[in-house]
């Protein structure tokens, strides 16, 4: 689209229409008058404008807009909009924007609304998920903050970065590439992020005016070796974890990894899945790759591949490799139960009362850590204070029966692993292990 006429339009090239004059007139647009009073709904005023405009900050006093009167443009045509507007826009056209905020009922397109950088949607606050505006909308990204993004029409590789509540944010049916919650920060570079301090936090991580302002340079925003085709195909690896096809899932975790090495979660995937199935030797070296991929900007939230690198790598006897994990991660990521790893790698080396004063630390944050209650409890036994660590013991097998295990005959906490098996997925090809799809 040629942008429209520029300027504030002349009293003669609109018209000021009653709002049931205006919705008689376009039945194609849609007013909630649920939250009006019926005097106030009479006073609402529509102006209509006919042909390509371009919309500006200034049209909102030269049209005299108010919130309780003349609140509603309506363009027969296509509208650019340059600036901001506190009017409702009702477009029989396209939109087209650099940048566009949408809110609830804000805006109504019959076309498609072009926004070039990236669009957001804010609500006041985390009380409800409010809902979105009925759009087609083509941009490449999408902000939203819990708004519902189910009734936009979205492109599949529009990446959608949602933090709404838990369980739709996760919703496998969404229209776009979903990004839900803090997962943010491992597609976004570490300058478009905000520190994260909790992980059920609700404020998101992506700073939006470092975003602007890379886009506008022709920069990308996301990390280095992120893609967004790897990402669906991860979210399909998701799709087989759902059908609990532990394989097919890796395979995917793997193809995923190929599309995007520098994605945190495809590497992490594969090494996670194959340590819960008990191969534990083929997923160490995937999660210390993982582990190299997290980042490094939010240091309050654990990195996972790394934890479990050092815990996997102590179980199976290689205290001198987990010792050089930990030195890699712990002066960053300031998660509790990176020193829950640390301790257990003092303990294996001899360091009772390192490892002693971890653990202490770790139960302050998270008294029913199970592990960490039976791993103090072996301290205790080490230092030859077997009464102690029977009443640790038995802290932890309140938690779980599995804390039950001897002192006498473990020396670290590899007796929570059911077994240790070698699996032959490395060797297998996606497509050959995908199942038929009909039709």
């Amino acid at each position: 689209m040629v942008a429209g006429a520029e300027g504030i339009p002349e009293p003669d090239q609109y018209e000021v229409l009653s709002l049931a004059a205006a919705l008689a007139r376009f039945t194609q647009f849609e007013f909630d008058a649920e939250d009006w009073d019926i005097d106030d709904h009479d006073a609402l005023e529509v102006v209509y404008l006919r042909g390509d405009y371009t919309l500006d900050s200034r049209w909102d006093e030269a049209l005299a807009f108010s919130r309780t009167g003349r609140c509603i443009l309506l363009v027969e045509g296509n509208l650019r909009v340059s600036d901001g507007t506190n009017f409702s826009l009702w477009v029989t056209g396209d939109v087209h924007a650099d940048e566009l905020y949408l809110e609830e009922e804000s805006l109504q397109c019959m076309g498609t609304v072009h926004v070039k950088y990236f669009a957001q949607l804010y609500a006041d606050d985390h009380e409800a998920v409010r809902s979105s505006p009925r759009i087609t909308l083509n941009t490449p990204y999408l902000f939203s903050w819990f708004y519902s993004v189910s009734d936009i029409k979205l492109s599949r590789d529009t990446l959608v970065f949602l933090l709404a509540n838990w369980d739709y944010s996760h919703h496998s049916s969404l229209p776009g590439t979903v990004i839900p919650w803090h997962d943010a920060r491992y597609v976004l570079r570490d300058e478009h992020q905000y520190l994260i301090d909790e992980d059920w936090h609700d404020s998101a991580c992506w700073d939006l005016g470092a975003i602007r302002q890379a886009l506008l340079n022709g920069e990308s925003i996301l990390r280095e070796g992120v893609t967004v085709k790897g990402i669906q195909t991860y979210q399909a690896a998701a799709d087989a974890e759902r059908m609990n096809d532990k394989r097919l899932a890796w395979l995917y975790y793997r193809e995923a990894a190929q599309l995007a090495p520098g994605y945190y979660p495809a590497c992490y995937g594969m090494g996670r899945r194959m340590k819960d199935v008990g191969a534990v030797e083929q997923a160490l070296p995937y999660l210390e790759r993982a582990a190299t991929l997290y980042p490094p900007v939010q240091t309050c939230l654990l990195n996972e591949a790394a934890f479990e690198a050092i815990i996997t790598a102590c179980w199976l006897g290689l205290e001198e490799r987990a010792g050089d994990t930990l030195d890699q991660y712990i002066l960053y990521n300031q998660h509790y139960k990176m020193r829950r790893a640390r301790a257990e790698v003092f303990l294996m080396t001899g360091y009772l009362e390192e490892a002693r004063r971890d653990l202490d630390a770790v139960l302050k944050m998270d008294e029913n850590y199970g592990t960490a209650l039976w791993l103090r409890g072996l301290v205790a036994w080490k230092m030859g204070k077997h009464d102690e660590a029977n009443e640790w013991q038995r802290r932890a097998i309140a938690q779980h029966v599995v804390y039950a295990a001897s002192y006498e005959t473990h020396h670290c906490a590899a007796f929570l692993w059911d077994n240790k098996i070698v699996v032959d997925w490395e060797t297998l090809v996606l497509n050959d292990v995908k199942p038929a799809h009909n039709g």
